[in-house]
């Protein structure tokens, strides 16, 4: 196995190899989309990631989370359960400084 260390260095490069679609950088205001939308964002703001390879996580319509599977080495694979967000809508809060 790793060890802790190394575990959490995986982390630190699996969160920084992720490129925010600008518009989610700093957003200044709430924003209303469609899930979908949000994962052709990402998409194209990372191009080794293809939609399957991520989940939208939502709760009475707003963005909690947005998950990026990836295999052991860190390469984006196809997540083995699909997205549980079910809403039509949802909202994204602006950023708190």
């Amino acid at each position: 196995g790793r060890s802790t260390h190394q575990y959490f260095d995986d982390i630190r490069k699996a969160s920084t190899s992720i490129r925010l679609p600008q518009q989610f950088a700093t957003p200044a205001h709430m924003e209303t989309l469609v899930p979908n939308r949000l994962l052709l964002e990402f998409a194209g703001a990372n191009p080794s990631l293809k939609i399957l390879d991520m989940r939208v996580g939502c709760a009475h319509g707003w963005l909690v989370s947005l998950e990026i599977c990836l295999s052991k080495d860190l390469a984006p694979i196809a997540c083995t359960v699909p997205t549980t967000c079910t809403a039509h809508t949802i909202r994204v809060a602006p950023a708190v400084h």
